[in-house]
């Protein structure tokens, strides 16, 4: 009983390994998040059009700080309520859902932002991905602004 209790250990350690999320396919599926094209007209710019920093809630889905997802030439910066509370961050994203399967998968977020006219707006993604040959690509995507 005891060499198939090990046994058992070894295959389920062995398989959530192979399952586990790794450092770069979150950066990964994260960077094509960002970079929906749909998404592009509503980050923040300077008057020369340059790309402002863009903010990730730390709720409900919290990232690993060693995640690597920029736009423009700025990292992506991960934030929590009480800095977003603060006021000084106009437009965030907010995740719901993030699973990554060893070739799929899913996000479910919004982006929060000021329009032109400093109403608050907020677009509705929903994603699912596959990964190819080592690279993720958009499967289906569903999108809404509210």
């Amino acid at each position: 009983m005891k060499k198939f209790t090990l046994i058992f250990v070894a295959i389920l350690t062995f398989a959530i390994s192979l399952a586990a999320q790794t450092t770069g396919d979150i950066s990964g599926v994260l960077q094509k998040c960002i970079d929906l094209p749909d998404l592009q007209q509503f980050y923040p710019a300077d008057n020369n059009g340059n790309l402002k920093q863009l903010f990730i809630l730390q709720h409900g889905v919290s990232f690993p700080s060693a995640i690597t997802v920029t736009i423009g030439q700025n990292k992506v910066k991960l934030v929590d309520k009480t800095q977003v509370a603060e006021g000084n961050i106009s437009s965030y994203f907010l995740f719901w859902e993030f699973t990554i399967n060893q070739n799929s998968a899913k996000a479910d977020f919004v982006y929060n932002f000021k329009d032109s006219e400093n109403n608050s707006q907020v677009y509705h993604v929903k994603v699912q991905m596959k990964n190819t040959t080592g690279s993720w690509e958009i499967a289906e995507l569903n999108t809404d602004r509210r």
